[in-house]
């Protein structure tokens, strides 16, 4: 077990240095963040060697135990405090800020001052299940317990709210996910609690090593639960970037192509493969640039395209076998490539200039559609088409 709890705390500590920007950007990212500080705090209470540092250096016996439950509170009241701010609506009014606060403060003052007013034997802890419970130790775990249950019970309800609630996607599957995991946490609560009543009755204060396992098993298995959920929805946002990133660089040897022929068309300076790749939050804009200045450099190359050249590129494009949007597109990167090579070889324009091949067909977004084109115009049919294409007798320039 000391394995998964090194892993659970070096995670929790990586999330924190991990999200440590976002407690600028508003009240959800910064309460979202102190929850997994908190609760990374707590855990780390529970290394020995903090253990020996903190209580030796105070001379309190078991004051990290107390600790550690008060960041743990601290972690659960960020986290209501981060789903009410997702949550609109009736299931938020038995969670208002005061609310949570005051429960929060209530909740701590008690334990501390319990803590503080029980008598704790030297050289045994209390708090283990194998030793002797004062009565009022036997009281600060029943309302850490009970809080706890109690808690993880209504985030998980809240969380199943907001998953209902939201579209398809990894938000929608990171709230799942949180729901459950805050759902282990209900029945690790109910499992300390029956051990604890169970301890009541009998008198008994062994404890088996399969059962405190068993517990430890289920508390760091919510924990990390919980982790994961919260991190799908940055995966969605990492997706989309690595989607775009893709786009660019399939977009560049079209653009390039067309640039080099036309290079009025470019917005500003031309943007390096580097500058793709160092895009960062501009990388959305940057894909919009690149779609503007294709688009703009296929029309100012309409008058470069003979007449019946896109007709016998389609009529080409269906001997390789494909048929569809793809043949339209790999019709389409040969009458580009055609119109490139005759405005680079100096080919006068002529006054009336072909129809816009480009155009977009149903069932198609633009930039899949240039991405569609991207891909067919680096295919070697391109290639092979558009010297096949030029090499034929040359067809008057025109409409």
């Amino acid at each position: 077990m000391i394995a998964l709890e090194e892993l659970v705390v070096a995670a929790l500590w990586a999330v924190v240095l991990w999200r440590y920007p976002s407690v600028r950007q508003g009240r959800k990212p910064r309460a979202l963040w102190c929850t997994f500080c908190a609760l990374a705090t707590a855990l780390t209470l529970r290394v020995p060697r903090i253990i020996a540092t903190v209580e030796g250096g105070t001379g309190i016996s078991d004051l990290t135990v107390l600790l550690m439950h008060l960041s743990g509170i601290a972690a659960i009241g960020f986290l209501l405090t981060w789903i009410a701010a997702m949550v609109s609506g009736d299931h938020t009014r038995i969670l208002t800020p005061r609310i949570n606060l005051g429960l929060t403060l209530t909740v701590s003052t008690a334990l501390t001052v319990l803590f503080f007013s029980s008598d704790r034997p030297h050289g045994q802890d209390p708090f283990l299940a194998h030793q002797s419970t004062p009565p009022l130790v036997a009281v600060y775990l029943w309302i850490w317990f009970c809080y706890l249950g109690i808690a993880m019970a209504l985030a998980s309800a809240l969380f199943l709210h907001a998953f209902r609630r939201s579209a398809r996607g990894l938000l929608r599957a990171g709230l799942g996910v949180m729901s459950a995991g805050c759902g282990i946490g209900v029945l690790y609560t109910v499992f300390r609690l029956l051990f604890l009543i169970e301890r009541h009755r009998s008198g008994a204060f062994t404890s088996d090593t399969a059962t405190e396992e068993i517990a430890e098993a289920m508390q760091f298995t919510a924990i990390l639960t919980i982790l994961a959920g919260s991190t799908l929805p940055a995966g969605e946002t990492l997706w989309r970037r690595v989607r775009t990133y893709r786009r660019l660089r399939r977009l560049r040897p079209l653009w390039s192509e067309l640039t080099t022929a036309v290079p009025h068309v470019v917005l500003g300076a031309p943007p390096t493969a580097g500058d793709d790749l160092l895009a960062g939050d501009d990388a959305p804009l940057l894909l919009h640039r690149r779609v503007i200045e294709i688009r703009d450099a296929a029309l100012a190359l309409r008058a470069h395209v003979p007449p019946g050249l896109h007709q016998r590129a389609l009529a080409a494009a269906a001997e390789t076998g494909l048929t569809g949007h793809d043949r339209q597109a790999l019709a389409a990167a040969v009458a580009l490539r055609c119109a490139a090579r005759a405005e680079l070889g100096g080919a006068a324009p002529a006054d009336a200039p072909a129809r816009d091949f480009l155009q977009t067909p149903d069932g198609e977004t633009e930039d899949s559609w240039l991405t569609r084109i991207g891909a067919a115009h680096r295919s070697p049919a391109a290639h092979a088409l558009a010297d096949r294409l030029t090499a034929a007798p040359p067809l008057p320039v025109g409409g």
